[in-house]
């Protein structure tokens, strides 16, 4: 059969959906229903789950649900795409998504509960959604429909027996018109490529199409999903980089790429397809399994993964993705039984996609790794499966290039210890609805003033389109040290920076080093998630910060001279974080406060830059936890021959020296 024909479009009124099979088939089986039930009848963890979704299921009223509406479109319509983010997620996201997911709470409570009314009233919302129109056009529709229509999929799925003939018919010229405007929003991206070449979008047109192709007997579909441009086997075997990251720039966006994937792979399981995409690996070994496997040597102690590129502010526990229930079932690994009973309670829908009473698992062993496609370094004092009690360093760095959702945050760091992460990467919490398209993220929180990097001039960084140096990476035992930086001027035109970073039991030091042709203005940047407790330096004059933004968002700036090494301490809790800091001529140390969310009275972030100008600088900082604010610490720095200078700190009556590359 010609290409052409297999991908030419069909009425779906010419197939009955799910022909000769029993519902539900799709998304939850049959099969899972009854294990839900024996899980309920266990009484526990299910029993409760169950009891949460038919109260969701009971309470959120029909007459309670926004309109659906059509009349913000006729001006919208004439209005650049860019323009638009805001109401078009509104209307074609946030607004059906409430009708099909209250549509599928009740179809699924009415599974595992006695209460007569909840299929009905799945059926009635079911219903009055199927009257959407989908005459929204925007680069988001695509993916913004799938998120919700897999809801009202699920929900007709499970609903199918109790509708009428004609209700049937109404439901698959709803779904015909969803699936008309998905392939036409896939389409538009293959074309344009509006998100690059490679991005999460076109995992979530894929699983409308084969989820689509799936339920209404339209194999062409799934086809395209899985082998058609930018399928499922363009995106596993070029998207991914290392051992399994994808490379749009965000490491939470990873989810937002394998989430739909593994959605579509339980669709084609359930439906019992003759290709498992859970064991699908393309023709370099990349896997859906590898990409969940990938994310856990990512991780902090406190089971967060690193806040590089859109983060929107979050850090959650990973196992907050209901995808590990699903894979838990699939592969029953060790590291992802122990992800879901770490954290503590289950996600609403192990019900139906999860095992009754996972074992609980294993913690994987942890150790300092580097990610040299991504580029990604993690330098860790504590290793082993004793990392995760959160003792001593760990440390993320990225010289990464990758586009998308990525920052202007290169040769930054993030740095945690002992229970707290002490030098974030911070985002401002925006107030917007739709976090991607609000002014605080662009004029903010993507910007270089965010990020424990350097400033050059007081601008952000260029992108560099293109991963940054590794000059060296060394993983022995007491010593982890990697050097990275940007040896081409590709972040500021004529600048070369190199940054040192080491990792012991007992402290870190980090070591930046910039020199241009002509003078410049540098400002090490650090965010410090503590309360100030104590200094050898007290910022009492007024600094005036420039009133555009990303500057007019600081707060209550104040600056004091630097002759020498000066120290500030921080406190969180009953701990004390200490930096000692030097640089190699005279600086201004401005101390003032990053918003943490985009509020008139948003509480501050303590936030610290020590500007330097001329032609050549570097800025050395040891960070310690120490017992008082005011355990010293000595530092110098002198050259060792013309390729290296050498550290010398000297602390409790020891002097410890390092070794790094020069500028």
């Amino acid at each position: 059969m010609a290409l052409a024909a297999l991908l030419a479009f069909h009425d779906l009124g010419t197939a009955a959906p799910a022909p000769d099979r029993a519902h539900p088939f799709l998304f939850i089986t049959t099969a899972d229903v009854e294990r839900a039930g024996q899980g309920i009848q266990r009484g526990g963890v299910f029993a409760g789950l169950a009891k949460e979704l038919a109260a969701r299921a009971e309470t959120n009223r029909i007459e309670d649900l926004p309109p659906l509406e059509t009349a913000w479109w006729e001006a919208a319509k004439l209005k650049p795409w860019s323009d638009t983010y805001p109401e078009v997620f509104h209307h074609t996201w946030i607004v059906p998504m409430k009708w099909a997911d209250l549509a599928r709470n009740c179809a699924r409570a009415s599974l595992v509960s006695p209460s007569p009314s909840l299929a009905p009233k799945g059926r009635s919302i079911l219903l009055r959604l199927s009257d959407y129109t989908f005459e929204f056009e925007h680069f988001d529709v695509g993916m913004n429909y799938t998120v919700w229509g897999l809801a009202a999929l699920d929900a007709y799925d499970i609903l199918y027996a109790g509708f009428t003939p004609s209700e049937r018919e109404r439901l698959d010229r709803f779904f015909e018109r969803y699936l008309a405007a998905v392939r036409k929003s896939d389409d538009y991206w293959i074309e344009h490529q509006p998100g690059g070449r490679l991005n999460n979008h076109y995992a979530w047109h894929k699983l409308g199409l084969g989820m689509i192709g799936v339920f209404y007997g339209r194999p062409e579909l799934v086809e395209r999903a899985l082998r058609g441009p930018k399928g499922v086997a363009d995106m596993l075997e070029q998207g991914f980089k290392d051992d399994g990251l994808w490379l749009e720039g965000s490491i939470p966006y990873q989810f937002a790429e394998t989430a739909p994937l593994v959605v579509l792979a339980q669709a084609l399981e359930n439906a019992r397809y003759p290709e498992s995409l859970f064991l699908y690996r393309s023709p370099n070994g990349h896997s859906l399994k590898q990409s969940y496997d990938a994310l856990v040597p990512l991780l902090f102690p406190d089971r967060t993964l690193p806040t590089i590129g859109d983060c929107y502010a979050r850090r959650a526990h990973i196992g907050e993705s209901p995808d590990w229930e699903v894979l838990c079932r699939q592969f029953h690994e060790p590291a992802y039984e122990w992800i879901i009973g770490d954290r503590k309670f289950r996600v609403p829908q192990a019900l139906f996609t999860g095992v009754i009473e996972p074992p609980p698992g294993e913690p994987p062993a942890q150790s300092s790794r580097l990610w040299p496609e991504m580029g990604y370094v993690a330098l860790r004092s504590n290793e082993g499966t004793n990392y995760w009690s959160g003792g001593g360093w760990s440390l993320f760095a990225t010289y990464s290039g990758q586009p998308v959702h990525d920052h202007a945050d290169k040769l930054s760091l993030i740095l945690y210890a002992d229970g707290h992460l002490w030098l974030p990467d911070s985002e401002a919490k925006t107030s917007a609805e739709h976090a991607f398209s609000s002014a605080t993220q662009a004029q903010l929180n993507r910007q270089t003033l965010c990020h424990n990097t350097l400033l050059v001039d007081g601008r952000s960084q260029r992108f560099p389109g293109q991963r940054l140096d590794l000059l060296d990476f060394t993983n022995a035992p007491g010593l982890k040290q990697a050097t990275i930086g940007d040896l081409q001027g590709r972040l500021y035109e004529g600048v070369r920076q190199i940054r040192t970073l080491v990792v012991t039991t007992n402290y870190v030091i980090d070591f930046f080093q910039a020199a241009s042709g002509t003078p410049r203005e540098f400002s090490w940047l650090t965010h410090v998630d503590g309360s100030p407790a104590a200094g050898s330096i007290r910022a009492t004059d007024a600094f005036a910060l420039p009133s555009s933004a990303p500057w007019s968002y600081l707060r209550d700036a104040r600056s004091a001279p630097a002759n020498g090494p000066w120290w500030e301490a921080f406190s969180a809790g009953r701990q004390i974080f200490r930096m000692d800091c030097l640089s190699d001529g005279p600086a201004e140390v401005v101390q003032c406060g990053f918003p943490r969310d985009d509020s008139a009275g948003a509480s501050l972030l303590p936030m610290r830059l020590v500007n330097r100008r001329g032609t050549n600088a570097w800025f050395l900082a040891v960070y310690r936890l120490v017992a008082t604010p005011d355990e010293p610490a000595g530092l110098g720095v002198a050259p060792a021959g013309p390729d290296q200078v050498e550290i010398t700190l000297q602390l409790a009556g020891r002097t410890y020296r390092h070794r790094f590359p020069r500028r």
